[in-house]
């Protein structure tokens, strides 16, 4: 673990310790001359990289903490089976060039005889592959925790909507949430497990398909060949789809690293040494806190009196607390319907790191002079 990381923590800690947060303040009252708000501090920017492939871990190169530079690497992959896939579409290839030379030189009823022999031989191993690579029990699950996911998402929206015309109570709201993660626990559960189930076939499956596909190319141009039309043309055109293919494996093998998109700060590693991590998943999070935002909660009753662009003084409860000038960058006016207020954020300078994401903060938006004097509802103190 790194030095960093370690003072990261430690400061995260002593926050919480030293740190005072007061209670959101819910309206403004006589006499008030600035809004006081809870806080809480955000990188800039956080981007997820990726896995651009489904392969076993090799090496991670970062931890927790770690500055990195963009382009910098972050994780290795292992290559074993991109390269397999390389020295597959090198044998197609080989194949398409043989049957390139053999349509040019004519072919004999013994090589036509063998040569569908072959694709039939091929044909047998593909259709025994795909009978028997994904289990129809597996693949069921799968289907029906999709439908009972769209059946809970469709009873959120349903309840938010009620809930905001005060026909559903608020645990009703709850209910339909649980029960949507819920649904969405399962079907991504499902589906993990499909995709492994699929993955310990895959390759022989391709391969499979890939000697099919050669076959047929082969006899095809055989068959063109004997008859006299177009033989050339056909056996070029599948020849130079091999070398697409050749290419195409190749770059995939180049993929096996992955790269930082962006300078910033490792603040996630979901990637394990000796796992296999599938294509599209998030392996490492890089956060940009170069900048930070400050994310708080404003009761919609004291919308009147704030604006984008109105001047803030913030308290990150970092240690020392330390107090910065800000102003308002943006105002949600729509409230989150579980809290039933808006997001306001303020940006932070962040020279030497010293604001991390999660701190809390103190944010106070001084009101001008009697903007809560004569309020609806209030007598002003004498």
């Amino acid at each position: 673990m790194s030095t960093l990381y370690k003072k990261i923590c430690c400061l995260v800690v002593l926050s919480f310790l030293t740190g005072c947060v007061p209670r959101p303040q819910k309206e403004l009252k006589p006499g008030d001359k600035a809004i006081i708000l809870t806080g809480k501090v955000f990188a800039f920017e956080e981007a997820e990289v990726a896995s651009p492939i489904s392969a076993p871990v090799e090496k991670i190169l970062v931890e927790p903490g770690a500055q990195v530079k963009a382009g910098q690497i972050l994780v290795r992959l292992d290559e074993s089976g991109a390269k397999v896939d390389v020295a597959r579409a090198e044998a197609a290839l080989a194949i398409a060039r043989a049957t390139l030379t053999e349509t040019r030189a004519g072919s004999s009823e013994a090589v036509r005889a063998e040569a569908e022999a072959e694709v039939e031989r091929f044909s047998y191993e593909l259709e025994l592959q795909k009978t028997y690579s994904t289990p129809l029990a597996l693949m069921t699950e799968h289907e029906q925790s999709g439908i009972m996911l769209q059946n809970a998402k469709a009873k959120v929206e349903r309840m938010y909507a009620l809930y905001a015309r005060k026909l559903a109570s608020r645990p009703e709201v709850e209910s339909a949430q649980n029960e949507y993660a819920d649904a969405l626990r399962r079907h991504e559960g499902s589906r993990e497990i499909l995709e492994r189930k699929v993955a310990l076939k895959d390759s022989d499956a391709r391969l499979a398909e890939s000697r099919y596909k050669a076959a047929r190319a082969r006899l095809a141009a055989i068959t063109a060949a004997a008859s006299g039309s177009g033989r050339l043309q056909i056996a070029l055109a599948q020849t130079r789809q091999a070398e697409v293919e050749v290419e195409k494996a190749r770059q995939n093998l180049g993929q096996s690293i992955i790269k930082a998109p962006m300078a910033g700060v490792v603040t996630e590693v979901t990637a394990q040494v000796g796992n296999k991590i599938y294509e599209g998943r998030p392996v490492v999070k890089v956060s940009d806190i170069a900048r930070v935002r400050v994310q708080a909660d404003l009761s919609p009753g004291l919308l009147p009196f704030v604006k984008v662009g109105q001047k803030a003084k913030i308290t990150v409860n970092s240690v020392p607390p330390a107090t910065v000038d800000s102003s308002i960058a943006t105002i949600k006016t729509v409230a989150d319907p579980r809290t039933q207020s808006l997001e306001v954020t303020f940006i932070l300078p962040n020279p030497g790191f010293k604001f991390q994401p999660g701190f809390t903060a103190r944010v106070e938006v001084p009101v001008e002079p009697g903007a809560a004097k004569d309020l609806p509802g209030k007598e002003q103190k004498r």
